[in-house]
């Protein structure tokens, strides 16, 4: 059942929103509409933590979807409701929130975090809940209830030094390229490694591997993390918030030279911090690799975010027309759309549960303006977008550009 899915400024539907800040709920005000079924599905992520700056872009990019989509191309027959929880970037309280949020007729829940995710992966498969990531989950054993855009934390450094081959000049450099990885201290730093590990396993000549730095969260002072890595051509930042401006801002300082590349969360995340910490000339040499488009492709994706965004956050446009937060984050919105109105065709509103949208989402089928291929989920991790690009960032028009084509990661491409 192949179908393009935005049509005029972008599929879009419109949601009474919850707020739960705190694990409280706040309404957006409007009645259901009479005839109509209420939809449950629900955020949980970081919204008064440290990593609340760029996931509540993600999340407005996903409810933005939504608010516009009522107003274009309402869903006859359902009206959905977004529940949001603050984990807060606490372990102890993602279970709780989940917990919560099911408790009050969440019928799909997504965990922003891939930590998160996965401490909730059997959960969706006992509650028949099915779970949406950005990012595939390798260690997922339950498949079947979990859905991801595009690729994992592993498979983005894989990418990362597939691009570090392709542009390295090992005849005239006479030597590989050195490679560093500077992290904190979670388990998503970890993963980011597998994915370098893997690469420095397929490819022993073609890297020196320097070390792997794992810093306390919060961490602010950089002396001996910036010394180990001081001779690194190349060093791979998977933190957020704060730390990365202060790393990036010492590191200069102390005279490297080198490039940041920056896993999809970091830079892009939280890139109006570090360019608040970070002298303008010295960021020079900075990448970021996604499997989303960017914010200069003339095509109908980002131009109705781009709209969305005008109208809903205009104060905050500029900082969010230069992440890729909201830009994940409506596609997520899409497809989750597609994958309720599907289950409303089938079985009527007032039966969609979770293993309706479960049916709906393995048997997705659209056609997204940007890209060559259907969106449809993989059959062995229910993956959707399995290639990636380089972005780098121009200090003389303060802009990120393409500069490769796609790369799909190795352990992907067999």
């Amino acid at each position: 059942m192949g179908r393009t899915i935005i049509k005029s400024l972008g599929i879009v539907l419109s949601v009474t929103v919850l707020l739960a800040m705190l694990g409280l709920v706040a309404g957006c005000g409007e009645e259901k509409q009479e005839g109509t079924t209420e939809i449950r599905i629900a955020i949980l992520t970081d919204f008064t933590g440290p990593a609340a700056y760029a996931a509540q872009q993600h999340t407005n990019g996903f409810m933005d979807y939504f608010s516009m989509l009522e107003e274009k191309d309402p869903i006859p027959g359902a009206k959905i409701k977004v529940l949001t929880y603050d984990q807060r970037s606490d372990f102890a309280r993602v279970i709780p929130g989940y917990l919560w949020l099911k408790g009050q007729g969440a019928v799909l829940v997504h965990p922003v975090s891939g930590d998160d995710f996965v401490m909730l992966e059997s959960r969706f498969e006992q509650d028949h809940i099915p779970g949406i990531n950005a990012y595939l989950q390798e260690s997922s054993p339950n498949f079947p209830w979990t859905f991801a855009q595009g690729v994992s934390s592993p498979m983005e450094t894989e990418v990362a030094l597939q691009w570090i081959m392709d542009t390295w000049d090992y005849d005239g450099k006479g030597r590989p390229p050195k490679i560093g990885h500077q992290g904190w201290a979670r388990e998503s730093s970890v993963k980011y490694q597998a994915g370098i590990d893997r690469m420095l396993e397929w490819y022993p000549d073609k890297f020196e591997f320097v070390s792997f730095q794992s810093s306390p969260v919060g961490n602010t002072s950089w002396a001996v993390e910036v010394g180990k890595l001081q001779d690194c051509d190349y060093i791979y930042l998977s933190m957020v918030g704060a730390m990365l401006g202060s790393f990036t801002k010492e590191a200069r300082a102390r005279g490297l030279q080198c490039s940041f590349l920056s896993a999809s969360i970091s830079y892009t995340g939280f890139w109006p911090v570090v360019r608040s910490s970070v002298p303008a000339d010295e960021l020079y040499g900075c990448y970021f690799f996604h499997f989303v488009p960017w914010w200069t492709q003339d095509i109908l994706y980002v131009n109705s975010l781009r709209e969305a965004i005008l109208k809903y956050h205009p104060d905050e446009a500029e900082d969010y027309m230069a992440a890729t937060g909201p830009v994940a984050g409506w596609g997520i919105g899409m497809f989750v759309a597609q994958a309720i109105r599907d289950a409303v065709e089938r079985v009527g509103a007032e039966n969609v549960d979770g293993t309706a949208l479960r049916d709906a989402l393995a048997e997705l089928d659209m056609t997204v303006e940007g890209w060559d291929y259907p969106w449809r989920f993989s059959e062995d991790h229910h993956l959707l977008l399995r290639d990636m690009k380089a972005y780098q960032w121009s200090v003389a028009e303060n802009v990120w550009e393409c500069v490769s084509g796609s790369y799909i990661p190795h352990s992907l491409a067999g």
